[in-house]
Parts: structure tokens; C-alpha cells; sequence
């Protein structure tokens, strides 16, 4: 960030703390930071954890890495550069002024961020540390995304085929592509730690080009989602799951467009910044890195708390205490009640002749049911009626209109997606069906 302005890397700062605090305040409300326990999940283990704590741990490094990139930038300022002497660069202009304290400074010059040469030396030597933090947190931040990409391809991918998340395909290229990315990116930043310019040029080349693949490789399970929805639907999965995943497919479409407004801005300022020239126009115009720097300080925010809602998506039906499980159990009783309730009503219709103060019968013990208040015996005779005429084919039984074919049980679904709810909150699929939920083992 050595050509960002003091405003721009602020405003990262700004940003950061603010989705600091909201993760903050997300997780408390979300079970009162239980799900940072050791044992936390409906299956603690390494994976849990890794994934917790891994995802965890970016934002407090993007706070640390902001708020004293910020404090350095307001603390060393600007600096007027002389203008060039005919046939020399603004950029050997640039790389000849090494004491601040001996720059002739002139008014015609251009006014720029004072570079990483001019800094003091107590701030000169917090670049490459504050780097190196950077590469981390970023590479947390890939591991992140990179497995819900291959968790959400997994659900879409898995169908009725009961096999296990731990044995899948892309549960080893998750392990495969995060162990890439944390080792790669620091790796980066020790190498280039010579020279800084250098260093934030290949680090932000490196994690945007990891963080756009993985990005551009989302946009294939947006795509397939939809079909997916309307498969786990006819299978009979739980309404609130569907719910659930439809918000989530929202959710993740929003966040690719801020992905790509992360990712995008630094992958073109990492290009400029690593051609071998001496002439850089994007990274060398104020205008372009403010405003790149800007769009990719928003986009990572942004993205960053839509993953916060994914992972740990908090009810708000279950917070205001209702429970949309009883709730459905309930309406199901009562239309359960009401297919009954006509059912005896045909029946009475076949049975006997149609009369205001006939009582209605049940099949099982011609009991006669509970009459309504108007139609007691001590209520005022209603005027007889004339006898209606009855059809000889009126109680035929009328040709039945064709059904939509049921949907499949909900043994057919995989257990994932059965009891979903979130991408690093599940219980892998066991090997023996006799360890299956209840309502999952009868297939």
C-alpha cells in the first residue's frame, strides 16, 4: 500500500473494525460464543476447529494489519518530489531520495505518498512484518472460501449417493488447494522482503490470482444451485431447510460480485506493479490507486461479512423463541384434521339423504358428532323442506382427477442436506445405516 493515500487506508481500517464489531456482536447473538468452544458442532473435530478458528483469526489480522498501516501512512505523510531533469524518470527521480531530511522539496513537483524508502526507520521496519501478516490473513481468508466452494459443490454433486464428506473428491482438493495457499502466500512475502515494493506487488498478484479462481470457480455451483433446490424439494426435504439454502444462494450471489470487486482492483495493480518498467502509469496515478484501493478495501469487507452470516446464520425465528419445526407440525395437524372433517362429510353425503338436521356419522363407530348450537332439540323448528329431486346416477362415484406425482421421501435426501445448517456445522455421514437419524435410516 505504499501508493495508497492516508484516506484510502483508512478507510480499510475503518471498515475492518466495523466488521469486527459486527462479528463480534453476530456470535454473541448467535449462541452467546458457545461455537467457540473446543468442542463446539454437531461433530467437533480437527475440521471444526480448523475452520473456526482459521476464519476467526482473518479479521483480527486485517484490523491489526490496517489500523497500523494507517497510523504509519498519517505519521510519514506526504512528500513533494522535484520535477525530473531532462532525460531522467520520475521513477530514478524517486528511487535517488533516500534522507528526507535533505529532499529540496518544490512546489512544481508532483505531491505523492511519502514511499517506503523516505519512512522513518521505526516504521520502515514494520513493513515487512505487517506484510507477512497480510499474506496470512489472506491466505485464511482462501482457505475459507475455498471450502464452502467445495462443500457446496458436494451437496450438488452428491444426490442420493450416501457417501461421506471426509472420503469425497473435493474434500481432498480442499485440503490440497488450503495447504497452498498458507504456505504459498507467506513463502511470497519472505522471498520479496528485499524490496518492498516488490513484496506488495507479488503478494497482492499471488492472493488475487488464487482468491479470482476460486471466484470465478463459485460461479459454476451458482449456476447449478437452482436445480438443486427444486431436486431437494421434490425429495421432501424440511421447509426450513429450504429456506435456509435459498437465502444462502442469495447470500453467496451477492458476495461473488463483492469477490470479484476485492479481488479485481489488486489484480490490476498487481500486474502494473510487477511489469519489468519503469513506467507504471496505473500505480503512478493517484486517481487509479485511490480508487482501486477503495473498491478492494469494500469489496473484501463486504464479502467477508456475507461468509460471517453464511457460517454462522443466526434464526431470527428462533431468537424471538418460536419454533418453526412445532409450528409446521401444527398446520400439518390441522389440515390433517380438515381432509377428515370432509372426508366424513362425503361419506355422510352417500350414505343419507341430504337434510339440515342430519347428524354426520364416522366410519369407525357411527357415533353421531357433537351438533352445532342452532341445531338442537329445543332450538326453533326450521320450516320443512320440499323433497329435493335426486338424480339416479347422483351418488355414482365420479371419475377421479389425475395427481401430481408425490415427491420422493425424505429418506431419499443426504443427510447434509435432510438437517443442513452450515458449511462447517454437520455430521459427517456415518457408515452403517443403523447409525442414521431416524427418519433417514427407514429407505
Amino acid at each position: 500500500m505504499s501508493h495508497f493515500s492516508p484516506p484510502t487506508v483508512l478507510l480499510w481500517a475503518v471498515l475492518s473494525i466495523m466488521l469486527q464489531t459486527f462479528l463480534v456482536t453476530h456470535l454473541w447473538k448467535f449462541d452467546r460464543f458457545q461455537c467457540l468452544r473446543w468442542n463446539a458442532g454437531k461433530q467437533p473435530g480437527a475440521f471444526q476447529r480448523v475452520m473456526t478458528y482459521t476464519y476467526l483469526a482473518t479479521m483480527p489480522l486485517l484490523v491489526i494489519f490496517s489500523v497500523t498501516m494507517t497510523v504509519i501512512k498519517y505519521r510519514e505523510g506526504y512528500v513533494a518530489l522535484p520535477p525530473p531533469p531532462a532525460g531522467a524518470t520520475a521513477l530514478e527521480q524517486e528511487s535517488g531520495l533516500r534522507n528526507p531530511d535533505q529532499i529540496v522539496i518544490l512546489l512544481s513537483g508532483p505531491i505523492i505518498p511519502k514511499p517506503f524508502e523516505l519512512w522513518h526507520k521505526s516504521s520502515y521496519d514494520l513493513v515487512f512484518p505487517l506484510y507477512l501478516l497480510f499474506s496470512v490473513a489472506w491466505s485464511f481468508e482462501m482457505v475459507t472460501h475455498l471450502e464452502e466452494f467445495n462443500f457446496w459443490l458436494f451437496l450438488i454433486n452428491t444426490g442420493e449417493r450416501q457417501r461421506t464428506w471426509f472420503g469425497s473428491g473435493e474434500f481432498q482438493s480442499w485440503i490440497i488447494g488450503s495447504l497452498t495457499a498458507v504456505v504459498a502466500m507467506p513463502l511470497v512475502a519472505i522471498f520479496t522482503r528485499k524490496n518492498f515494493l516488490e513484496l506488495e506487488a507479488w503478494v497482492f498478484f499471488v492472493g488475487s490470482l488464487g482468491s479470482s479462481a476460486i471466484t470465478i470457480m463459485f460461479i459454476y455451483v451458482l449456476w447449478r444451485f437452482p436445480v438443486f433446490l427444486r431436486r431437494i424439494r421434490q425429495g421432501g426435504a424440511p421447509p426450513a431447510v429450504i429456506v435456509r439454502l435459498t437465502g444462502f444462494h442469495e447470500l453467496n450471489v451477492i458476495r461473488v460480485i463483492f469477490r470479484f470487486l476485492f479481488t479485481l482492483p489488486l489484480f490490476i495493480m498487481a500486474l502494473d506493479g510487477i511489469r519489468k518498467s519503469d513506467h507504471h502509469p496505473i500505480n503512478q496515478s493517484a486517481v487509479s490507486t485511490d480508487f482501486l484501493g477503495a473498491l478492494g478495501g469494500i469489496g473484501c469487507m463486504v464479502s467477508s461479512t456475507l461468509t460471517l452470516l453464511v457460517f454462522f446464520p443466526r434464526s431470527i425465528t428462533e431468537s424471538a423463541g418460536y419454533n418453526p419445526r412445532e409450528a409446521s407440525t401444527s398446520i400439518a395437524s390441522h389440515q390433517t384434521h380438515i381432509q377428515k372433517h370432509r372426508h366424513l362429510h362425503a361419506h355422510h353425503h352417500h350414505r343419507a339423504p341430504v337434510s339440515p338436521v342430519s347428524p354426520f356419522y364416522d366410519d369407525e363407530d357411527d357415533e353421531p358428532l357433537p351438533r352445532s348450537p342452532s341445531l338442537r332439540s329445543d332450538a326453533v323448528p326450521m320450516q320443512e323442506l320440499p323433497p329435493a329431486h335426486v338424480h339416479p346416477h347422483a351418488h355414482e362415484q365420479r371419475p377421479r382427477r389425475s395427481r401430481r406425482p408425490r415427491s420422493a421421501p425424505a429418506g431419499s435426501l443426504h443427510p447434509f442436506i435432510a438437517d443442513y445448517t452450515s458449511p462447517i456445522n454437520f455430521a459427517d455421514v456415518p457408515s452403517s445405516d443403523t447409525d442414521l437419524p431416524r427418519h433417514l435410516a427407514n429407505t
